[in-house]
């Protein structure tokens, strides 16, 4: 029974995020984000939350679909993660050498 009821609230928190993103999505980009973008947003970060991908998982992703890593901390959606993810987001964003060209 117990597991049931942690199953139900891990929904209801997921539920409760997925509303925080979309809004968050919708109203903190002017102009709006294209939809393709906005769906492998919410796509990611529902996968993250349910637990099918870890951080570093996370990160490629965000990284091939979206754009540069930086953008998590700029847009303010490392809200979004437990802080020992961000703690790596910022790990990652630190330790990330621009290229250049030589």
């Amino acid at each position: 029974m117990r597991e049931n009821q942690s199953f139900n609230f891990n929904l209801k928190k997921i539920k409760k995020f997925n509303f925080l993103l979309d809004r968050h999505l919708n109203f903190h980009f002017n102009p709006p984000l294209e939809g393709r973008i906005h769906m492998n947003m919410v796509a990611i970060f529902n996968k993250y939350w349910v637990g099918k991908i870890d951080i570093n998982s996370f990160a490629k992703l965000w990284a091939r679909l979206i754009g540069p890593i930086k953008g998590i901390k700029k847009f303010e959606f490392d809200r979004y993660l437990d802080s020992k993810d961000v703690d790596f987001i910022e790990y990652l964003i630190s330790s990330y050498n621009e290229p250049t060209i030589h």
